[in-house]
């Protein structure tokens, strides 16, 4: 692998999987048969999956339905059929996916798809589009790929800078490693489906629409109108058709659940104000028709007031009662243990928490209106972890004592406390297998009881991570792979990429610019490296050290590793100046041999 591919494989395409690397950790000790902990769910949760069928929900009289989680995907796939063509909102998780909504349509309607909106940039909503357009149709603008005007640059803010982690966490989030026994059986994700796995098809888009007012398209015969909202994320739209009276809401709102105004997974700030701002835009249109990117309809004009107004009213309630209790002196885990919504919102399903959490969100305005620090001087600069942990365990009276009262906790129906005295012995020590196993029970526990399909993936992924039975550094590369391929990125994202993996130390005290020049695409990149930061810059600088002429497709084959640039250049690639900086810039980036396995729950 070349000096290049290895600085892009924490980029994680599927070329650079580990070919010996599983999911599933080394065989670790077998659990004592006394910390089993037999499954059960809430049955309000296992009911709550019927939301989730496959189906092709028809929207009134018109020929407008709403394909419901194709192939068990967590995106919807919304068809809209005009007079000389389909128009397409969202593509669902992936191609398989999206392959399944393409033949359910084709079972509604044979016309040609003309156009695919995206929502927002989020992957359930855009990772299937392949399914339906070719790339050649998209860049030549016969079929319009539909957006924010501030869609790349979100995506890449969210998708590109965090998306290894995100994707990871998101990995257990969702339940991706859940057994297929009764635990992962039961499991589905609150607001959206079953699977969020699939190969991506991501194309990006062609025809931009503005942030500042509503813009009004003929597609296929219809009118649209599309208005920025950007809750649920920065580049959200949503989608009104006045003829029929129909409002497309995406994520705005987020399925059959209360929302995550956080998500745990990781997100750029969710902007509370703005959201339910975004919702009561909706309301405006007085609509007779409320169309999610996740889930059922909402049909009649009344039922679509009632539950808009529920809903944007539990997003304020949230917001509005954090703040006042933060102007009282109350700390986020104190806002977490005080805010809970009001009877009059928790109305099925869209006012319960199963996929949403109330203790979560107010932890998450704390951060968004004053700070990550609750005001306690002596958390400013905490004893570090490890040593805070040998400490606290030697003041206690040692591991065995700690121990004994973490598993009488345990048996004594105390989990949570059960979970935490075990914790400081898992830092201390790696390998006491008998804390890890009976913390992973009390998570376990702790997991079963949850409604919430993110607590309740959270929990019991991190039981399986503690037990060993999980490999977090294989699950992130198989992951991150299916929201980044670089052949669907645009090729500024994928040099601000770079961005993140300068090693500081092996930067230090070096001065050096390289260009490359696309000569396909006709695109000029500049990266210049001093004061261990890479910068990126979208044009050709004079005083560069060396500078590459390649295609874009030989620029993608060194991402994942199967092109070295002395292969290029027998290609016909070019390289002049000198040619040393190449690997000499290179070189100062995190190496995937280097990189510590990033642990969620092992820590």
């Amino acid at each position: 692998m070349s000096r290049f591919s290895v600085a892009f494989a924490v980029l994680t395409t599927p070329a650079l999987l580990l070919a010996s690397a599983g999911l599933v950790a080394a065989e670790p000790p077998p659990r004592p048969d006394k910390y089993f902990v037999p499954f059960s769910a809430p049955q309000n949760f296992i009911d709550h999956a019927r939301y989730f069928k496959e189906e092709a929900i028809k929207v009134g009289p018109y020929k407008i339905w709403s394909i419901n989680t194709p192939n068990g995907g967590i995106g919807n796939v919304i068809v809209i059929e005009g007079t000389d063509g389909v128009v397409l909102i969202d593509s669902s998780v992936g191609v398989e996916h999206a392959t399944r909504a393409r033949e359910l349509m084709r079972g509604l309607t044979s016309k040609p798809v003309v156009a695919l909106i995206y929502t927002h940039h989020h992957a359930d909503h855009t990772n299937g589009t392949a399914a339906f357009v070719s790339r050649e149709d998209a860049q030549s603008g016969k079929v319009k790929i539909i957006a924010a005007e501030n869609f790349m640059r979100e995506n890449e803010r969210e998708n590109g800078a965090s998306g290894p982690i995100m994707a990871l966490r998101a990995g257990y989030m969702y339940g991706v490693l859940l057994p297929p026994d009764a635990e992962g059986t039961h499991y589905h994700i609150g607001c959206c489906g079953f699977t969020v796995t699939g190969a991506p098809g991501f194309i990006a888009p062609n025809t931009l629409v503005p942030l500042d007012k509503p813009t009004e398209m003929t597609l296929a015969g219809l009118k649209f109108v599309f208005f920025h909202t950007g809750g649920e994320a920065a580049s959200h739209i949503g989608i009104y058709l006045p003829q029929q009276r129909i409002v497309f809401a995406g994520d705005e709102i987020q399925g059959p659940t209360f929302p995550q105004l956080h998500s745990l997974r990781g997100t750029r700030p969710r902007d509370i104000e703005r959201w339910f701002g975004a919702i009561d835009r909706m309301r405006a249109y007085k609509a007779d028709y409320l169309v999610p990117g996740h889930g059922q309809i909402v049909a009649g004009a009344d039922k679509v007031e009632t539950m808009l107004t529920n809903y944007r009213d539990a997003m304020q309630y949230v917001l509005d009662q954090s703040v006042r209790l933060i102007n009282m002196g109350l700390t986020p885990d104190e806002l977490a243990e005080t805010v809970a919504l009001p009877k009059a919102v928790q109305v099925e399903p869209w006012g319960i928490e199963y996929y949403g959490n109330v203790h979560v969100s107010t932890r998450n305005v704390y951060g968004g209106y004053i700070s990550w620090w609750n005001g306690d001087p002596a958390e400013l600069g905490p004893t570090p972890r490890l040593e805070k942990a040998r400490r606290t365990v030697a003041m206690m009276g040692g591991r065995d004592k700690v121990f004994a009262e973490a598993e009488r906790a345990f048996f004594a129906g105390d989990a949570q406390w059960a979970a935490e005295l075990t914790t400081p012995l898992i830092r201390i020590d790696m390998n006491d297998w008998p804390a890890r196993h009976l913390k992973a029970a009390a998570l376990r526990v702790i997991g079963y009881k949850q409604t919430s399909s993110s607590l309740r993936g959270f929990y019991l992924t991190g039981a399986l991570e503690i037990e060993g039975k999980v490999d977090p550094a294989a699950l992130q590369r198989k992951l991150a792979a299916q929201i980044f391929a670089a052949e669907t990125e645009p090729s500024e994202t994928l040099f601000n990429m770079l961005r993140y993996r300068i090693n500081p130390q092996r930067a230090s005290g070096k001065l050096l610019r390289l260009g490359y020049r696309l000569t396909d695409t006709n695109e000029d990149f500049t990266l210049t490296l001093r004061n261990s930061v890479l910068q990126v810059q979208t044009e050709r600088v004079a005083e560069e050290d060396a500078r590459v002429e390649m295609t874009r497709k030989q620029f993608n084959q060194l991402l994942d590793g199967t092109l070295s640039h002395d292969k290029a250049v027998a290609g016909g690639a070019r390289i002049s100046g000198n040619p040393a900086v190449i690997g000499e810039l290179f070189a100062v980036m995190d190496r995937p041999e280097e990189l510590p396995t990033p642990n969620t729950s092992l820590r």
